[in-house]
């Protein structure tokens, strides 16, 4: 039986996958980051195993990966759901808040996959999956960095559309995949993330990926 572990897989479209992962017969271990009481009745529910470590905190978030390999093994695949938003008009954004975000919805690509990905190496196999966010492929005037038709910077909120894109050009550029049986890529959601609706794309792209070959 295939491990595969989800971030942010406590609800929305994490949970979604999660879920179809289960009936497909892989074995599901999640993790997210608040919310206890919802998480623990999401994984008694569906009989997940769950870890709670913020993604933002780099060494915490190493600290867990080893505990989860310690108590559950090997993991073959990865779903790297989790994310964050906060957006907000650029001259009113804190370096904090900048830093936060590209930490959690980037940087954290890095953290959760690089213990992972030896593994997958020795054992030739790995499902490497990356759930990016529409407007980082297709911007707009919310939550993208854009010029307006003069030419000048809009006032637009743009940090979580560099974090998404930086996911996206991460998932698709892991060239050293191809010499091994380790598929790499970047799903668009289709929309949003967590409970603000999405279109399905992501999850059903993302099973197709795990089952066509798993």
């Amino acid at each position: 039986m295939r491990s595969v572990l989800v971030t942010g897989g406590n609800r929305g479209i994490g949970a979604a996958i999660c879920i179809c992962l289960k009936k497909l017969g892989y074995n599901v271990i999640g993790s997210y980051n608040s919310n206890h009481e919802q998480a623990a009745a999401f994984s008694k529910e569906h009989s997940i195993p769950f870890y709670s470590f913020d993604l933002a905190n780099p060494d915490i978030t190493d600290q867990k990966i080893q505990e989860i390999l310690k108590n559950h093994g090997a993991i073959d695949c990865l779903v790297h759901n989790a994310g964050i938003t906060s957006d907000g008009f650029f001259h009113k954004m804190t370096l904090d808040r900048w830093q936060k975000v590209l930490q959690t919805n980037l940087l954290s690509c890095f953290q959760v996959t690089h213990p992972l990905i030896q593994g997958m190496r020795e054992r030739n196999f790995g499902r490497l999956v990356y759930v990016t966010r529409a407007p980082a492929s297709k911007p707009d005037s919310t939550s993208a960095s854009h010029t307006n038709a003069a030419g000048t910077p809009s006032p637009v909120k743009i940090v979580f559309s560099f974090g998404t894109n930086g996911v996206a050009a991460f998932g698709h550029g892991r060239g050293e995949t191809f010499f091994t049986q380790i598929a790499c890529s970047a799903l668009n959601d289709g929309f949003g993330r967590g409970g603000t609706g999405w279109s399905g794309t992501g999850l059903g792209a993302g099973v197709m990926a795990f089952n066509s070959s798993a």
